[in-house]
C-alpha cells in the first residue's frame, strides 16, 4: 500500500470514528428540560425497543433493551435499569390514572403526591399543558426530589394524558447523576407513548 493510499484510509477512519462519535453524544444528550417541552413532538419507538401494556389495555408504554420488565403495582407496568447494588438508575412506569388529577392542575397534584410519599426537595423545573401525544392530549411536569430512603436525587417527567376511553399518567425518572447519559432515552419513551 502506498503512503497516499495509507493516508487517504487513515482519513477515512477518523472521519468515520468521528461521525460515529457525534452520533452517540447527540443521541445520549439531553435538552433542557423547558427546551425539550417546547420541542415535544410524539413518536413512534426507536426499532429494537420492546413494549409493556397495563391490564387496563389503556396505554402502551415503549422501552429501549437496556431496561428489563419489574413487579409493580397490579394496575400499571413498568421497566427500569438498576446498577450492581440494585439501585434504580433508570424507571418507566405507565397506567391508567390514580386519584383525581384535573389536566388544569396536574403539575400540582404531582408535586403534592410527591411530598405524600415524603419525599424531599421536590422542585419543579419545567411544565406543559396541551401536548398532542399518540391518542391524546396531555399535561406534563418535569421535576426532583430525594427519596426518603437513601437520599437518592431523581428526577422524572410525569405526564397526565386523556385518551379517547380514559386518562393515564406515565412516570420517566432518573437519577439526576445519570440524567445526561439516558434522559434522551426517557423521553423518548414519553414521546412514544400511546393511549387509548
Amino acid at each position: 500500500m502506498s503512503v497516499a493510499s495509507r493516508n487517504r484510509l487513515v482519513h477515512v477512519v477518523v472521519v468515520i470514528g468521528l461521525a460515529a462519535g457525534c452520533g452517540v453524544s447527540t443521541a445520549s444528550a439531553s435538552p433542557s428540560p423547558d427546551l425539550w417541552l417546547t420541542r415535544f413532538k410524539a413518536a413512534s419507538a426507536p426499532a429494537g425497543w420492546m413494549l409493556l401494556v397495563p391490564p387496563s389495555g389503556t396505554s402502551s408504554l415503549w422501552f429501549p433493551p437496556i431496561m428489563r420488565p419489574i413487579k409493580g403495582d397490579t394496575y400499571s407496568v413498568s421497566a427500569a435499569l438498576r446498577d450492581r447494588t440494585g439501585t434504580i438508575l433508570v424507571y418507566l412506569n405507565g397506567g391508567p390514572k390514580t386519584g383525581n388529577p384535573l389536566m388544569r392542575t396536574w403539575p400540582s397534584f404531582r408535586l403534592d403526591h410527591l411530598r405524600e410519599d415524603r419525599n424531599r426537595l421536590v422542585h419543579e423545573e419545567a411544565h406543559a399543558s396541551a401536548l398532542a401525544f399518540r391518542g391524546g392530549r396531555g399535561s406534563c411536569v418535569i421535576d426532583d426530589y430525594v427519596t426518603r430512603l437513601a437520599d437518592h436525587h431523581y428526577r422524572e417527567i410525569a405526564c397526565f394524558v386523556q385518551g379517547r376511553s380514559t386518562a393515564s399518567v406515565i412516570v420517566a425518572a432518573a437519577l439526576v447523576n445519570v440524567w445526561p447519559k439516558y434522559g434522551r432515552l426517557l423521553e423518548g419513551a414519553v414521546e412514544a407513548w400511546e393511549v387509548r
